[in-house]
């Protein structure tokens, strides 16, 4: 589902966390915020992936970076985790042992 689809277009970075987190779907972004892992930890949820396409979010890179993403999330749970997927790697926070 997408934000219009839920209609979330326009909710507050907070709004859409929480929702994510409630619902346990994955949180698929080009919003780095979403990185702050104090201020969104990845542990609660399915998982965020963040698609790092700098200044060119064009329809293309972002087909890329989603290419990339799901080639190594074939093998890796995306539970609980922070991925971050940019130009030639796919960065994955582990959630806190501690949690």
């Amino acid at each position: 589902m997408t934000v219009r689809d839920q209609p979330l277009e326009g909710a507050a970075d907070p709004v859409l966390y929480a929702v994510c987190v409630r619902e346990r779907r994955v949180l698929v972004t080009l919003d780095r915020d979403f990185g702050e892992v104090l201020r969104f930890p990845p542990a609660p949820g399915a998982g965020i992936v963040i698609l790092d396409v700098g200044s060119r979010a064009s329809v293309s890179t972002i087909q890329g970076r989603l290419q990339d993403f799901l080639t190594v999330a074939r093998d890796e749970p995306l539970d609980g985790k922070l991925w971050i997927v940019a130009p030639g790697r796919v960065r994955i926070h582990l959630r806190d042992r501690n949690e």
